[in-house]
């Protein structure tokens, strides 16, 4: 059943182009010697290309002369499929890491002895890389292992200078820097997220490296790597914010310096912090970083996962760029990536979207009726739906309405366990009560109560109260 899905989740992550490149690399004996798997694969392809969906996993093709293979061989020639399609994909990666390609050329000229043509090559190498305007962890790893087939190629008096030693450490120290601070921080941002203390060994003694070597942050990797890890680790607000200004400047220059995925890493680790910042306290200069940071993902095809844009990234999107009054942005937005939002979220979040967008607009009617029968799977979408409700049941005077959902919101919540999310819609609902039993005639009471939202963390709905009352 494990290559089954695999094989299925491997060519549904293809693009359009990919399914071409892909037959070629099938058809080639050097990479594939299996017909009947090729024969598979073409029969797969035509399928996805008529029904937009590739055929039931049971489903054998009709090419095989009708047929019928045992359940065993069936299973073995998806398999050998299987393993080609995964080839052609690492090799794919492979293409686009040129500097480790270069390295591989130089282990095969070692590997046959062949020292003249590796001693061209590393000079080659040295000169061409050498004007890499930036150098993101793979391209300081290929340094190092260039120098030590360098080092290989001396004399015995040549090795006596301790020169080439002393560059191939540093180089050494600044791979190994920049590669552990990026697993660092994706512990620390799931340690974020689940809200429990992960162990990072020695990430401290990295970061103090750093700083007793300045120089050490010219290099891109070590430079967004290192800023990205004080920003998770450090609990004050002011330091948390010097750290994310710092690498919001640095990551539009650094970006193009680093493979795909680390760009998404670097991007989503920027992105979820920006949110959760936003969720305690909207200020404005976060709200216009966080919406450039979406735009600069979408340009580059950076925030998809599986092809897909995820809700959490369409909805992030939608309600930053409306708080932001870009409302031509959203309503451009929507129709556009509807197809891109995952088939079995697609009707609640365009439906919320939409309603979003319509009270954006001044249309609460419309804004209903949009939320009207829809049925949630995520409880997130399902508390944000709500409370968007519950702004437009206090505005167009629906009282009892709104005191009922208030009622069963609170009850959701205690049934719920959301992470710093529960502490957040616990303070919006809190603070819409005391709206609505606020004593519009007396300014003491007022100025308080405004007073008490401004203080309150997290409160994303800070900015719609504050409308209220002012």
């Amino acid at each position: 059943m494990e290559s089954h899905n695999l094989l299925d989740a491997a060519l549904l992550s293809l693009k359009k182009e990919e399914w071409a490149q892909l037959y070629q690399w099938l058809s080639c004996p050097l990479h594939h010697k299996h017909a009947p798997s090729l024969a598979l694969f073409r029969w797969m392809s035509r399928w996805y290309n008529s029904h937009n969906e590739l055929p039931p996993k049971d489903l054998q093709p009709p090419e095989w002369s009708g047929k019928s293979l045992s359940d065993l061989q069936f299973r073995k020639y998806r398999s050998l499929l299987l393993d080609s399609v995964e080839n052609f994909l690492a090799w794919k990666i492979w293409t686009k890491r040129e500097v480790l390609k270069a390295n591989n050329l130089l282990e095969a000229y070692q590997y046959r002895n062949q020292t003249q043509s590796l001693q061209k090559r590393i000079n080659r190498d040295r000169k061409k890389y050498s004007r890499l305007k930036f150098r993101d962890s793979y391209a300081l790893e290929a340094d190092f292992r260039r120098e030590e087939f360098a080092l290989t190629l001396q004399t015995p008096t040549e090795r006596r200078s301790i020169e080439p030693f002393e560059a191939a450490e540093f180089r050494l120290l600044k791979w190994q820097s920049a590669e552990r601070l990026r697993k660092a921080v994706a512990t620390l941002a799931r340690s974020r997220t689940s809200g429990q203390i992960i162990d990072t060994p020695i990430l401290h003694e990295y970061l103090d490296q750093i700083d007793q070597h300045p120089e050490l942050q010219k290099e891109p990797a070590i430079a967004l790597y290192y800023h990205a890890c004080k920003l998770y680790l450090d609990n004050q607000e002011q330091t948390e914010v010097d750290h994310f200004q710092q690498l919001t400047e640095l990551l539009p220059d650094y970006l193009e310096a680093f493979t795909p995925p680390e760009q998404t890493l670097l991007l989503k680790l920027t992105i979820n912090f920006a949110i959760r910042r936003i969720n305690q306290d909207p200020e404005p200069s976060i709200l216009h970083t966080a919406f450039n940071l979406y735009q600069l993902g979408f340009q580059n095809e950076l925030l998809f996962e599986d092809n897909y844009i995820s809700v959490f990234t369409f909805n992030n999107f939608i309600g930053i760029a409306l708080r932001l009054a870009e409302i031509e942005v959203a309503a451009r937005f929507i129709p556009s990536k509807k197809q891109q939002l995952p088939p079995d979220r697609r009707k609640e979040t365009l439906a919320f979207n939409y309603a979003r967008l319509h009270y954006a607009q001044g249309e609460p009617e419309e804004a209903l009726m949009r939320l009207q029968g829809i049925d949630y799977q995520d409880p997130f979408d399902l508390l944000n739906a709500r409370m968007l409700q519950i702004r437009i049941y206090y505005e167009t005077g629906e009282d009892q309405a709104l005191f009922d959902l208030i009622r069963a919101t609170r009850a959701l919540l205690r049934r719920r366990k959301l992470g710093y999310h529960q502490e957040n819609f616990r303070n919006n609902l809190r603070m819409v009560q005391k709206l609505l039993r606020l004593k519009w005639g007396d300014k003491n009471a007022i100025q308080k109560f405004k007073s008490q939202i401004i203080s309150t963390k997290p409160l994303s709905e800070k900015e719609w109260l504050l409308g209220q009352i002012e």
